[in-house]
């Protein structure tokens, strides 16, 4: 009786909590998605911007005074908005920089811009501003791209929207269903099948992926985009073990920057205005070969002893440079030698205990030092 009764307490108490949890959650705003549309929106103006050695911290923040916001746009326009205000003391110089910036939009980009006004932007309205980012990425990051690879049967007027599905739908293989810019890209499976579809005679297998590996599933496919596509690449860590993929950059020098990260696109929360602008990149994506390839590499090297693989390039005209990276991201002292025109010797002696990686473009190889014993 005693327990039937302690158990009844905690069935009411049970439903007690998701009631309240759920009436929270209500009152709350869902902060998930606003926070990776954050996350997104400020990678992909930092993008932007680093062709003139500008960075934002703070997207609701470092547009009050109008600087930041004119670079931008003149950086995606390709034209100077003139002269303006550039050591900023008072609100009307502000005001008077961020007008500057937005009247050019409207009158001259002929881009409609809806609710958005200059007292918004040096209020730090993160809303209005958000709002203003996307109208950006929508009108230069996929409305003004060339479709060289739209279908032929596709209807003339498209949105920026109809434009990116009807693209990566044609890119797809047939029967694989596409619906939404959201959910339909949680699991990894979807961007497995685009990567695979962009990268000639990769076979990633991606058929025989499961959703319960989304986040092992996604980034792969994202690292691969990073290596052949030049898709802007993702950096992150995983656990103490820093993993870097490193591309051939774009004449305009985009960098190591995340526009969203695995574990962002596979949260049921992500938003589809997150999800766009990371895929923006790939109708302009252009597959690039690998320029070299690591053999005979030594997975389980000793410590303080002399190893080494080989490098072949695929052409004579390619000079290779290799980068060995220890445990704790510093540079093992590596000697190239050259066999021939296509085929060097890497010889290496690893002074730490524990994980490694060879570098170089387009080639990425890790492996593991081993403690020597001596008995």
């Amino acid at each position: 009786m005693l327990n039937k009764l302690k158990n009844s307490w905690k069935l009411k108490a049970l439903k007690c909590c998701c009631f309240l949890q759920a009436l929270l959650n209500e009152l709350q705003p869902d902060s998930a998605w606003i926070r990776i549309q954050q996350n997104t929106f400020t990678r992909w103006v930092n993008q932007k911007l680093q062709v003139a050695n500008l960075q934002i911290a703070n997207l609701e923040a470092d547009f009050d005074d109008g600087l930041i916001l004119i670079r931008l746009v003149e950086i995606l326009s390709g034209k100077s908005l003139g002269k303006y205000s550039r050591k900023v003391t008072f609100r009307s110089q502000k005001l008077e920089n961020i007008s500057l910036a937005l009247n050019f939009l409207e009158r001259d980009e002929k881009i409609k811009l809806i609710n958005i006004d200059s007292s918004a932007i040096a209020d730090r309205n993160l809303k209005l501003i958000m709002g203003l980012i996307w109208t950006l990425i929508l009108h230069y990051s996929i409305a003004q791209q060339i479709w060289d690879e739209l279908p032929d049967e596709a209807p003339v007027q498209l949105t920026p929207k109809q434009k990116l599905m009807t693209w990566i739908k044609a890119k797809l293989p047939s029967g694989l269903p596409l619906n939404n810019f959201t959910s339909d890209w949680n699991d990894g499976v979807l961007l497995g099948a685009l990567v695979d579809a962009c990268i000639p005679y990769l076979h990633l297998n991606w058929k025989e992926w499961i959703p319960n590996n989304a986040l092992e599933s996604t980034r792969k496919a994202m690292d691969i985009a990073s290596e052949r596509l030049n898709v802007v690449p993702v950096r992150y860590c995983n656990g103490n073990l820093k993993r870097y993929f490193f591309v051939t950059f774009l004449p305009n020098k985009l960098s190591l920057f995340k526009l969203i990260t695995p574990e962002e696109l596979i949260n049921p929360a992500v938003d589809e205005k997150s999800v766009m602008t990371y895929l923006s990149q790939f109708p302009q994506a252009k597959y690039r070969p690998a320029l070299g390839y690591v053999e005979d590499l030594d997975l389980s090297p000793f410590i303080s002893t002399v190893s080494k693989f080989t490098l072949r390039t695929n052409s004579g005209s390619t000079i290779p440079k290799v980068t060995i990276l220890d445990p704790n991201g510093g540079t093992v002292p590596a000697e190239l030698e050259k066999v021939s025109s296509m085929i060097y010797t890497v010889k290496y002696t690893p002074k730490i205990v524990g994980q490694h990686q060879v570098q170089g473009k387009t080639i990425l190889k890790v492996f593991t030092v081993l403690l020597l014993l001596y008995l």
